[in-house]
């Protein structure tokens, strides 16, 4: 179950995820990936579920205004969504969209566990301590079942245009029915 969700990352990114996950067996913390690569249909989707209409209009004004037309599009086309908040990051601002974070809950005796953070302290830690950052040390939005790339830190301060860019290169010709697009 973990190798498929490993085979969906950045090769490099997903040896020293399956090393992380490892070196957590060993401590007796069980971790079971539940998402790695996710489209910008699945953020938007994401993002969206605990959003005012309001709040949508001004990321998608905000982003059409700062030259991501195309994602702004991405945010509208997904539709309206109801859930918790789940994640902060618009669609093209998440390492899943670059293909380097991972989400994993904790497994105890079978059942995934998500009150408890003593796994999920573990499994951050040995994560940092492979230079990787982990959502469970996040101060603005803490994220427990979150680790992603080093690299994708400053993510947030990317300029629109550039995401845009990057974005559509990667999913702009994405068939239909492929990688949750409506």
């Amino acid at each position: 179950m973990a190798t498929d969700f490993l085979a969906q990352l950045d090769p490099a990114f997903a040896t020293t995820a399956k090393q992380v996950l490892t070196a957590c067996e060993a401590k007796g913390i069980t971790m079971r990936p539940y998402y790695a690569a996710r489209s910008p249909w699945q953020q938007a989707r994401l993002w969206r579920q605990s959003r005012s209409t309001e709040q949508i209009q001004a990321a998608r004004q905000r982003m059409e205004t700062e030259g991501a037309p195309w994602l702004a599009n991405v945010l509208n086309e997904v539709g309206p969504q109801h859930g918790d908040h789940v994640t902060n990051a618009l669609p093209g601002k998440s390492a899943h969209q670059y293909k380097l974070a991972l989400d994993c809950f904790w497994l105890v005796n079978g059942e995934a566990e998500w009150e408890d953070t003593t796994g999920y302290r573990i499994y951050a830690t040995v994560a940092q301590e492979r230079g990787l950052s982990a959502g469970m040390f996040w101060t603005s939005f803490v994220d427990p079942p979150h680790i992603q790339h080093g690299s994708m830190d400053n993510m947030p301060n990317w300029a629109w245009s550039m995401v845009e860019a990057e974005m559509y290169a990667r999913w702009g010709n994405t068939p239909s029915g492929q990688w949750g697009r409506p």
